[in-house]
Order: structure tokens, then sequence, then C-alpha cells
């Protein structure tokens, strides 16, 4: 409901140039021109109509539009967006490497146990092979007594081989 007026002065090919002082309350305005030649002064131009809006934020004489608030926060949501898609594909692979140790781990485990268990039964048959030939002949006393101490030491090398590979598996685990 306000009316203000401004007097511009045109160059010498009757172009003109107005600019405000200080920033318009947001609002909507109507803009139009009139010329003055001498006392004599034209009709009035047709009507612009022109919408301020309010800023978001003002620091002093600095604003800040809705439109540049808002591009700034999708910039930092897909910033952040970008890295959470990046750290999950990392992961992803870094899980994907443990992954692939602690299948190893578990084949070797396996292989590890196949192995003890098939040298314990070969040594058990041989075991058993000798006892029978000492119930037959008492002179054997002694190649069963060699049987039991191989027995042993095989015995021995089974539990270091699960031992290791068990240790292997529980170390792969909990890699970071």
């Amino acid at each position: 409901g306000e009316t203000s007026s401004e007097i511009v002065t045109s160059d010498e090919k009757g172009e003109w140039f107005y600019r405000h002082d200080t920033f318009l309350t947001s609002g909507d305005y109507l803009l139009w021109v009139q010329s003055k030649l001498g006392e004599e002064m034209s009709p009035p131009s047709p009507q612009a109509n022109m919408t301020v809006r309010s800023t978001a934020i003002q620091f002093n004489s600095s604003r800040i539009s809705y439109e540049v608030l808002y591009l700034s926060i999708i910039i930092v949501l897909t910033i952040a967006f970008l890295s959470l898609v990046a750290r999950m594909v990392s992961h992803a692979r870094r899980t994907r490497k443990h992954y692939k140790l602690f299948k190893k781990e578990v084949r070797e485990a396996e292989e590890a146990v196949r192995r003890g268990f098939a040298l314990l039964h070969r040594d058990i048959q041989e075991e058993l092979a000798v006892i029978k030939k000492v119930n037959m002949n008492k002179e054997l006393a002694e190649e069963a007594k060699e049987k039991e101490a191989q027995l042993l030491r095989d015995l021995e090398k089974v539990e270091n081989y699960i031992g290791k590979e068990v240790f292997d598996i529980e170390k792969a685990e909990y890699l970071e």
C-alpha cells in the first residue's frame, strides 16, 4: 500500500538504470516508468509485477536465500551419502577378504584333521597287528614298545597340526 517515486536521469541515448539504496521488504511490487521533459510528463508505462521473497538467514547486510540454503543442504547430504556408500563398499571388500581367509583356514584345518586321523588310523591298525603277533609270540614285546612310542609321537604330531589350524581359524575370525 505504499507508493514511492524516484528520479533517474537518462543518458544521451535515453537509457537509464535504477538501483534501490536498501533491500526491499518482502512482498509484491508494481513498477512503472513515466518520463518527464521540462514540465511535460508522459503517460505511465505498462505496469510490471515484481515479487520480493524473504531471505532464510540474514547476517548484517548479507542475506542467504532459501535456494542457496537448500542447495547447501543437498550438497552436504549428497557428500554424506557418497561417503557412506564408499564406507559400505570398503567394508564389503574387507569382509569378503576375511571370509576368503577364513574359508582357507577352515580347509587347512579340515585337511590337517584328515591327515591326523589317517595317521592315527594307520598306527592303530599297525598296533593291533602287533598286539595280535604278541599274543601269538611273546618275543615280540620289544616291537610292541616301539609301536607304542610311535603311536604317542604320531598323536603328538596330530595335536600340533590340529592346534595350529584351530588357532589360525580363531585368529582369522577376529581380524579387522
